[in-house]
């Protein structure tokens, strides 16, 4: 036999064992056969964290309990499924259309949002709301991470497994620093002044849109850093819920006497920064991806005026010249 030969008769040799092996799957899962189960259907749901400014998935270092919510069709409520390791869930379902939503950071046991109701039998997804933990009033902890994300997916009767489908999360947690320091780098005190950041965005509905109530959060510094013993700068640490470009999100810092220093409007400012860090994004994309800033503010030691603003985000630095407070 020729070399030639050889190599077609085991090329006809691998085709047949392939067509048996394919036929065994089909007939394996086929009705004909009723002393065999049928293979299960359903949905190999995969969660991920690329919304974020690396563009890479962080699911493991950042999300560090999650849970899914699921509903049918009708948008009528099924279950709720915690992840228990890994970032990828099996369900057995039925041919269908469904609704998933899922929560990252819910079930970690300081976890920052809870629902608003019990997820009752029957609920429609359009119900579903998540609340910011504790007084609304005044918030002070540094939040847990908390993300949100949803797909919806179709299991035909042509499927003869689980299919794959993915849910991408946005984080909805902050943090914002703030550093004070004084023009001719004189010691600075942090209890001298106060600090708040107000935002009406305790309240998410269940596509992750803030519900405005008319009553913004008051955000307190959770903690603060003195980079040298002398406390010539001064950095207060913020964690604050969700923002979005149409949600009235202030900073504003006084003196213990009540003499304002500043009322800085975020948005305002974050759209400048938005506009050198990520350019094509709206605003609204760019404040999902980018969940950090560093604002350090230069004072006048005589007055306690504002000398300059820089924002400093990773290794670089934005510094905005004239603006109005």
């Amino acid at each position: 036999m020729t070399g030639r030969s050889l190599l077609t008769e085991i090329m006809k040799l691998k085709q047949n064992i392939l067509t048996l092996l394919c036929v065994g799957v089909l007939t394996s899962c086929s009705a004909v056969y009723e002393d065999l189960d049928p293979c299960p259907t359903g949905a190999d749901v995969r969660l991920t964290y690329n919304n974020n400014m690396q563009g890479s998935d962080l699911f493991d270092q950042a999300v560090h309990c999650a849970k899914l919510l699921l509903y049918d069709q009708d948008g009528n409520f099924i279950g709720e499924y915690d992840y228990n390791g890994g970032n990828t869930m099996g369900l057995d379902l039925p041919v269908g259309s469904y609704h998933a939503i899922a929560y990252g950071g819910m079930t970690c046991e300081d976890a920052a949002y809870s629902f608003t109701n019990a997820l009752e039998t029957g609920h429609h997804y359009s119900t579903i709301a998540t609340y910011l933990n504790g007084t609304r009033a005044e918030v002070s902890d540094q939040l847990h991470h908390h993300f949100h994300g949803m797909a919806d997916f179709t299991i035909t009767e042509e499927d003869l497994t689980h299919i794959a489908t993915s849910i991408d999360l946005t984080k909805n947690t902050n943090a914002i620093h703030l550093v004070l320091k004084y023009a001719d780098n004189s010691p600075i005190r942090a209890n001298y002044f106060t600090y708040t950041i107000t935002a009406d965005n305790a309240l998410l509905d269940h596509a992750n849109n803030i519900v405005k109530q008319n009553d913004a959060v008051v955000y307190h510094p959770y903690g603060f850093d003195t980079t040298r013993a002398e406390e010539n700068i001064v950095k207060a640490n913020f964690a604050v819920g969700r923002l979005q470009s149409d949600i009235d999100t202030h900073l504003t810092v006084k003196t213990r006497y009540g003499d304002t220093v500043l009322d800085l409007d975020l948005m305002k400012y974050l759209a400048q920064v938005k506009e050198l860090e990520l350019k094509d994004a709206s605003l609204d994309e760019y404040l999902d991806r980018q969940d950090e800033w560093t604002l350090e503010f230069t004072l006048q030691p005589e007055d306690d005026k504002i000398a300059g603003l820089t924002f400093k985000i990773n290794d670089w630095e934005i510094i905005i010249n004239n603006f109005n407070l």
